[in-house]
């Protein structure tokens, strides 16, 4: 219910949303989230990108040996790919955020605003940090 009073706020008053992030900040809830979202996601998709692999192989099959043709499709239906799949989409979400927030602190650096002030902001960087929000 409160996520639905922050999406209102937002559109009706955005400037006290932003003095509300501002004292209120929470990253955590939103990582996550969205962790816990891609993992079901990975979880649901695994084995339709599994079948879409495995008939595609079954295509190509007659460039591959048959040996390794069994080996591969053993891989494929393993639990192991399912899990392999989830961990590569949680590592790809951590470069993602790390690639936009490092072009967010570029362009803040580059059009003249502070990135250290608004990196400060949050508590994570004020607990590993020696300097202060002005």
């Amino acid at each position: 219910m409160e996520a639905i009073k922050n999406l209102v706020r937002i559109a009706v008053r955005p400037s006290k949303s932003f003095e509300w992030v501002r004292e209120n900040p929470n990253w955590r809830t939103p990582i996550i989230l969205l962790v816990i979202t891609l993992v079901i996601f990975t979880a649901v998709s695994a084995p339709l990108a599994m079948e879409l692999g495995q008939k595609e192989m079954l295509k190509r099959s007659a460039d591959i040996p048959p040996g390794e043709l069994a080996k591969a499709k053993q891989i494929m239906g393993s639990p192991v790919f399912i899990v392999m799949a989830m961990i590569s989409a949680v590592i790809a979400l951590a470069f993602t955020i790390l690639i936009q927030s490092s072009l967010l602190h570029l362009g803040a650096s580059m059009f003249g605003g502070s990135a250290l002030q608004c990196w400060t902001d949050s508590r994570f960087m004020v607990i590993f940090s020696k300097h202060t929000c002005v």
